[in-house]
């Protein structure tokens, strides 16, 4: 049977569905579950401990929806093949937009650039949220009556089917991890016996409707909370709550699409939280189309006019500040959210490092310019270019080469007095460092051999670094990148400059550069992964490489100041 509780926020919906799953397991003959979404899990674990105690807590496991997928395939089987990250994905995508070239005359100009393939991605992912395959998107082509976007709607069909393709010769998508689930659940009767409840969820896609159809189908009770006060909407989709009635009326249809009976919705009277009249004004009003004018007095809501984001920032940091100092309240009880983070990137950290305010800042940061990634993309472009001075220098200071500053200023001024390029970098230099003089001297014959000794130091690596990635595959080319690091002690000097951040108060700075030689590991793995045994010339390894550091862009680093 199908249970929807409902309720606005601070009427204690969470509670009321957890309190329901705490009787069952206090009767011990009940099979329970808790769903919720990824970033409640350890919120709701917490609720459950503190309800039932360490013991009986264990009784009701508190799911995600990634969490169920391999909880079910670990237990029927699901989970043989290799999982691939957003860096493989875009591999494979590029792979398939290679293969398929000569058959896409609308795409054919772009089939080997970075931007189609993150396109052609993101389609895939949409359609995979929304449970549509490649063949749906042909059949609908057919129908569509413009000659130019039938055509574009049948190559993304016919890319898509080739990705899909590729991924299940050996791979697994997580995207496709959750229509998996709906077919192994219409298989086995996993959730027969059980009471399921859902918690903190306004809305689902379509993929995880297909498997709350087949928990409705066959658990004993299903209990959903949703942050509603009515099942209708007569707002017609403009209100506050109209995306969640709609969630509400879906589900309803489906619980009779499968003849599963609906009990009368529960509705939980209004929190506290509305007893502020101002507030409960303010909701109910900042999304309906009318205003509603407030004519009370209230302190429960300021406004401040600043005169721009640095005033801004300045004000928002003195409140908690002033909150936090004379009122009791605590740094985690606040929360700062601006509309775009562009305007404040500079003013709202400077602003908190001033008033000592703790704060963790959640931005999406390039990677692709971070010192590491710089190192082992231009040690391809030195390659490819044949060892031009300046993708030498740039390589250089990064900082990870193992040459010193002093060094590389030594080694500059003495390139670019005797206009040194590509072949005379794997030569002996004879030529004085100081000039056009006629004769050497013991201080430039020291100074030649000191240069030399530098010169070597850099260039042997990147000699056999250049031999090691001709005429091999993804994976020999990920173990070159790997040796060649080994070769210049990256590790080393990532330490060292670790231990300076950290001594210039650099903390997440420093933290940082850790985490990128993590996730420069991850990349090689993947692409040793992906493209395996397959031939690839260094070039296009090195531009899938730098396709696959583009996409960690996407799921960036955190950034921030202190962690609270």
């Amino acid at each position: 049977m199908l249970h929807l509780i409902l309720g606005r926020a601070g009427s204690g919906k969470t509670y009321r569905a957890q309190h329901l799953l705490c009787e069952l397991a206090r009767g011990q003959n009940e099979k329970q579950m808790l769903l919720v979404p990824e970033q409640y899990s350890f919120e709701s674990e917490r609720g459950m401990l503190s309800l039932l105690g360490p013991e009986n807590a264990q009784r009701i496991p508190v799911m995600s929806f990634t969490r169920l997928s391999d909880f079910v395939f670990r237990q029927y089987g699901g989970l043989a093949g290799k999982r691939l990250d957003d860096g493989g994905r875009s591999i494979l995508m590029s792979l398939a937009l290679e293969e398929l070239e000569d058959q896409l005359p609308m795409y054919r100009r772009q089939a080997k650039t970075p931007e189609l393939a993150s396109l052609m991605l993101h389609i895939s992912t949409e359609m995979k949220m929304c449970a549509q395959s490649p063949q749906r998107l042909l059949e609908i082509s057919n129908a569509v009556s413009d000659a130019s976007l039938r055509e574009k709607t049948k190559e993304i069909a016919l890319i898509l089917s080739a990705y899909d393709a590729m991924v299940a010769r050996t791979y697994l998508d997580p995207f496709d991890d959750l229509t998996r689930l709906t077919e192994k659940l219409r298989e086995e009767s996993f959730f027969c016996g059980y009471t399921v409840a859902i918690d903190s969820f306004s809305g689902f896609t379509a993929q995880e409707y297909g498997v709350l159809e087949c928990i409705l189908r066959q658990a004993k009770d299903v209990f959903v909370t949703l942050c509603a006060d009515r099942i209708d909407d007569p707002e017609n989709g403009v209100g506050l709550f109209s995306l969640v009635r709609q969630t509400a009326q879906k589900l309803i249809r489906i619980a009779r699409e499968n003849e599963v009976p609906v009990a009368a919705p529960e509705l939980l009277p209004q929190g506290a939280r509305f007893r502020n009249s101002a507030l409960s004004a303010l909701e109910r009003g900042i999304f309906h189309p009318q205003r509603e004018e407030y004519t009370e007095k209230t302190d429960a809501v300021t406004i401040y006019q600043a005169r721009d984001c640095y005033d801004e920032s300045e004000y928002a940091a003195l409140t908690i500040r002033s909150l936090v100092m004379e009122h009791g309240y605590r740094y985690r009880d606040f929360a700062i959210i601006v509309r775009s983070m562009d305007p404040y990137r500079t003013s709202l950290p400077a602003a908190l490092s001033r008033w000592k305010i703790p704060a963790f800042l959640d931005r999406p940061r390039a990677i692709e310019a971070e010192p590491l990634m710089r190192l082992v993309l231009g040690a391809f472009r030195i390659v490819r270019g044949g060892f031009q001075s300046d993708d030498i220098l740039v390589y250089l200071k990064t900082g990870l080469a193992g040459v010193s500053q002093e060094e590389i200023s030594e080694l500059e001024n003495y390139v670019f007095l005797w206009k040194i390029h590509g072949g005379k970098w794997r030569e002996q230099w004879q030529e004085n460092p100081r000039g056009f003089l006629e004769g050497f001297g013991d201080e430039e014959i020291q100074t030649l051999e000191r240069l030399n000794s530098i010169r070597t130091r850099i260039i042997d690596p990147l000699s056999e670094f250049s031999q090691e990635i001709r005429e091999t595959d993804g994976q020999g080319i990920a173990r070159a990148v790997y040796r060649l690091l080994e070769k210049i002690e990256v590790a080393q000097s990532l330490k060292r400059m670790y231990r300076r951040l950290k001594d210039c108060g650099q903390s997440e700075l420093a933290g940082q550069q850790v985490r990128l030689w993590d996730m420069l590991m991850d990349i090689l793995n993947q692409t040793a992964l992906v493209l395996g045994e397959r031939r690839i010339e260094p070039q296009r390894y090195a531009e899938l490489l730098r396709q696959v550091i583009r996409a960690a862009d996407i799921a960036s680093i955190p950034q921030g100041l202190d962690e609270v």
